[in-house]
């Protein structure tokens, strides 16, 4: 619903991910988030999942890039975006996790 509710604004200095949290840095933004890339073009829909670089923010995996038709069958986007949610909530949480104790290890060095 909130669709083409804000526009995007390229010579700002900020990212709009930066505004709309309220948080510096790309990186710090987007944190929290699992987020998915979903490009339509004029012949299908790409969906690609992010994984979460701790330093770098979201990362684009190519590899499980899904196309989809414009006539894909009724449910089929969920599909994919839950799939793709189950596994990169996990693989972000443990790494998310790996970061925060070499974080601790490293404040008590």
């Amino acid at each position: 619903n909130a669709c083409y509710t804000k526009k995007h604004n390229d010579s700002a200095d900020t990212s709009t991910i930066e505004r709309y949290t309220k948080k510096k840095g790309f990186a710090n933004a987007t944190k929290d988030f699992t987020m998915i890339s979903i490009v339509k073009t004029k012949t299908n829909y790409s969906l690609m999942p992010t994984f979460n670089d701790f330093e770098r923010g979201p990362l684009a995996i190519d590899d499980d890039e899904h196309i989809l038709l414009p006539n894909y069958r009724e449910g089929e986007m969920a599909e994919v975006i839950r799939g793709f949610i189950e596994i990169y909530l996990k693989a972000n949480m443990f790494y998310k996790e790996k970061a925060e104790l070499e974080a601790e290890k490293n404040n008590k060095n």
